[in-house]
């Protein structure tokens, strides 16, 4: 059954798809057009031309270099592969037929094509130099095709998309000027926006899914944190080439610990780790899960109208949501979104940009009935109920003894109908998961594939 994220990834996908291919020929256009009447992208290059006795190929031909270059390091770039292969197929069979018609690219190179080497050189260099591998995670233990699969090259990825959306925004300033029909300019500008932002959307999405803890607020009788993340972590640095991110040595200790009293209270700042999603599918997804201890306690009131609007208008608010986060993340450099986000983002904002919500609980117990936070998570369930963009999953722990007590398997469907039905949380997912009855982790490869899809 398709997830109603995975139909609004492929609803990104093929939507950008079509968006970039029909925007894409009025751009093009306009820019050849332009380019035959001098427009402005023509005399700023040829400005570059003048110490070179005005031959105005050499600088066309290097930046076609360049470009080329820090298009091909993005193709190949480990986490956009996917999508970037069909937006360069997009772009080819939009831009291909001008250039051929023209001649002009092609024949410069072929005038200058020392100056096109140059330029390919100098793109791979730069985009090459910045590469990293994805968090910090080395694999030296896996082959050189796996280890590619990590490989990013966010300088060659940003500079691709920044000199394409820079020369597509002088040309569509310039046209609008210049261009007798006002119809026309509005095309142009139009398409402007649109093929900038699609664009965007293409080369900075990752498809990665973050995930935020959130514990009783007592969470040191359990250890939650601990407890749930140590065996989250140990299973996706086994099995799904899962590296540390941030708290290396918490992360370990949580891992390792035996039992529940070799267990830390809690964590003392941030843990981050991040896995392959072991769900599989074409699109690559990158989890990343993240925990500073935030508990009911540290969240401010939980609107639940949030998730009881009227349709329509949750529809339509999440949209907005999803084109704000893209212009964001487009026109704000990195650095400075990381640092905003982290410090100034409360636990709920970071819930509702999280893909997934992790709440845990202990298992409930037929004498103890329903444990007190759950009537928070209730609230927290039903705020994103309808959401495409978050989904909550409800982790218990310690569950073998009480799954001993009623004659099942931790993971079977009838113990985990049972506990569902004691919280009373029918709109979310239930995990019960067990980490040190007999020396066996129960349920924690359910959880995982759960808070990854």
């Amino acid at each position: 059954m398709v997830s109603r994220k995975d139909a609004f990834e492929a609803a990104v996908v093929v939507g950008s798809l079509v968006v970039l291919g029909v925007s894409v020929d009025p751009v093009s256009n306009a820019a050849s057009d332009l380019w035959r009447a001098g427009g402005i992208v023509h005399d700023l290059l040829a400005v570059f031309a003048i110490p070179l006795a005005g031959n105005l190929d050499i600088p066309v031909a290097f930046i076609s270099g360049l470009v080329l270059a820090w298009a091909l390091l993005f193709l190949l770039d480990g986490t956009k592969r996917v999508q970037g292969v069909l937006t360069l197929a997009v772009l080819a069979i939009a831009f291909f037929p001008i250039v051929q018609n023209t001649g002009r690219i092609l024949a410069t190179i072929g005038r200058s094509p020392v100056a096109f080497l140059i330029g390919l050189l100098l793109g791979f260099a730069t985009g090459v130099s910045a590469s990293r591998f994805y968090g910090i995670k080395r694999p030296d233990d896996l082959g050189v095709r796996e280890q590619f699969r990590w490989v990013q090259f966010p300088a060659a990825t940003g500079a691709f998309f920044y000199s394409i959306s820079a020369v597509v925004v002088l040309n569509s300033v310039n046209y609008v000027l210049v261009v007798p029909s006002s119809s026309d300019g509005l095309v142009v500008l139009g398409s402007s926006v649109l093929f900038v932002f699609f664009l965007g959307v293409f080369t900075t999405y990752d498809y990665q899914r973050r995930i935020v803890v959130i514990s009783p607020a007592d969470q040191s009788e359990g250890r939650y944190h601990p407890y749930i993340i140590g065996g989250l972590y140990g299973l996706a640095e086994t099995e799904y080439h899962g590296f540390p991110i941030e708290g290396d040595s918490e992360l370990n200790s949580a891992q390792h610990s035996g039992n529940m009293r070799d267990l830390q209270k809690r964590f003392t700042s941030l843990v981050k780790f991040g896995f392959v999603s072991p769900a599989g599918r074409v699109l690559k997804r990158t989890v990343i899960l993240e925990s500073e201890c935030w508990t009911t306690r540290d969240l401010r009131s939980v609107d639940r109208r949030y998730g009881e609007q009227h349709p329509a208008l949750r529809f339509a608010g999440r949209i907005a949501h999803w084109v704000g986060s893209y212009l964001w993340i487009t026109l704000v450099p990195s650095v400075v979104r990381r640092e905003f986000t982290e410090s100034t983002g409360d636990v709920l904002s970071r819930m509702d940009r999280s893909g997934t919500v992790l709440l845990v609980s202990p298992t409930p117990t037929a004498e103890e009935g329903r444990p007190v936070e759950v009537d928070v998570y209730a609230d927290i369930c039903k705020r994103y109920a309808d959401s495409f963009r978050t989904d909550v999953v409800v982790a218990t722990t310690e569950a073998a003894s009480e799954a001993t007590q009623t004659g099942h398997a931790v993971e079977s469907d009838e113990f985990v109908a049972r506990i569902q039905r004691r919280l009373d949380l029918d709109s979310c997912t239930v995990v019960p998961v067990d980490r040190f009855s007999e020396d066996q982790v129960r349920g924690f490869e359910t959880l995982l594939r759960e808070i990854s899809k």
